[in-house]
């Protein structure tokens, strides 16, 4: 299954065959955009039929210039900790993204484990490891 966002400011593809999705984030998100990809991640996680899952997140072309809430943010990694979230896999370029979704994820509810990587083979490995 795959989901674009209709400005290509992301897309979120399931791979059902390890409960993983693909997370590609590109540029600046707004709040409207964001609400748009919570309202796709529904969508995208209902095949799974709550078994647990894992991301990578694949946020090269991430701005930080982002204008979401972080409250909102941390409301939907709650979120997604409460409907099987298990395991982050982000592939970033940028150190202080790094920082800032290291930070989010530490105060989201739940034993989301997250690793940070350069590139997406090391990010698939890890996830493998995790049992995705």
């Amino acid at each position: 299954m795959l989901i674009k966002h209709p400005e290509n400011a992301y897309s979120l593809e399931l791979k059902e065959s390890n409960n993983v999705v693909v997370e590609n984030v590109n540029g600046k998100q707004t709040e409207e955009i964001f609400n748009q990809f919570w309202d796709d991640y529904k969508k995208i996680i209902k095949p799974l039929n709550g078994k647990s899952w894992a991301k990578k997140a694949v946020m090269d072309e991430f701005s930080m210039a982002s204008s979401v809430d972080e409250e909102l943010l941390n409301s939907y990694l709650k979120w997604s900790s409460k409907n099987g979230l298990k395991c982050v896999a982000m592939v970033v370029g940028s150190a202080v993204v790094k920082m800032k979704m290291n930070r989010l994820l530490k105060q989201s509810v739940g034993p989301i484990e997250t690793q940070a990587f350069a590139d997406e083979k090391e990010a698939d490995k890890w996830l493998r490891e995790k049992g995705f």
